[in-house]
């Protein structure tokens, strides 16, 4: 493992991470680049935010900067592990708890395939819907049961990114529980043949968002930020 210290002023992490992935450009990208967008959004310290998808805890870390409260939920064992790690090493506003976890449609348990081993890049990239040999089974939990456990009432960011299950995740979501979030950012893709689009994700949201995307929809891989209609 390596170190590498991250700045997105006014905000610094420290980062263990595995020389010849893509870690480091996760960090690049995530934290010091805040691809998400999360620095600009006015997120208020104390808030709580969910993390999905969260491999070794850059957007997390991020949050935790910003003072938010975080539940940060990474598939993987080995880069939970990793998560954390990187959680332990930095002292942060706000609280960080990590949870490994299948995010998906259902609770009990879920297989996770594993990138191949000849391409160490996207090795530590778990999705449920590839025919990768290399499998994990991983505790699963759907967003109704993290909100109920968690007793959120107020969640006022998830940041999403985890390679195909945000459609069974927003699609097993009750209208109660996607009503107790403010804001929802991240990634869609494109799995069992059925092309991604932002405007598929966003039938998913039962008209309690606004798309507030910039840029096109190519389809395929992209990003989304929904805000929800203030009531």
């Amino acid at each position: 493992m390596s170190v590498r210290i991250s700045s997105r002023p006014p905000y610094k992490a420290e980062f263990e991470y595995r020389e010849g992935t893509n870690d480091i450009y996760v960090i690049m990208s995530a934290f010091e680049s805040d691809e998400y967008g999360l620095t600009a959004m006015g997120l208020k310290p104390g808030s709580i935010a969910l993390d999905i998808g969260a491999h070794i805890g850059t957007a997390t870390m991020l949050m935790a900067c910003m003072g938010l409260n975080v539940y940060a939920f990474e598939v993987l064992k080995e880069n939970y592990n990793a998560l954390c790690q990187n959680v332990a090493a930095n002292a942060t506003p706000g609280k960080v708890t990590p949870a490994w976890r299948a995010v998906c449609g259902h609770n009990g348990l879920e297989t996770v395939h594993l990138g191949s081993m000849a391409d160490p890049m996207h090795r530590y990239m778990g999705n449920m819907y590839s025919n990768a040999e290399d499998t994990e089974t991983v505790p699963a939990i759907d967003l109704n049961t993290i909100f109920a456990k968690n007793k959120i009432e107020r969640c006022a960011i998830i940041k999403i990114d985890c390679e195909g299950a945000e459609w069974d995740i927003f699609a097993a979501a009750s209208s109660d529980t996607l009503s107790r979030i403010d804001r929802i950012v991240g990634e869609y893709h494109t799995v069992t043949g059925v092309k991604g689009t932002r405007a598929r994700m966003f039938d998913l949201m039962q008209g309690l968002f606004v798309d507030v995307t910039e840029g096109d929809d190519p389809g395929g891989l992209g990003h989304f930020d929904f805000v929800r209609v203030t009531p």
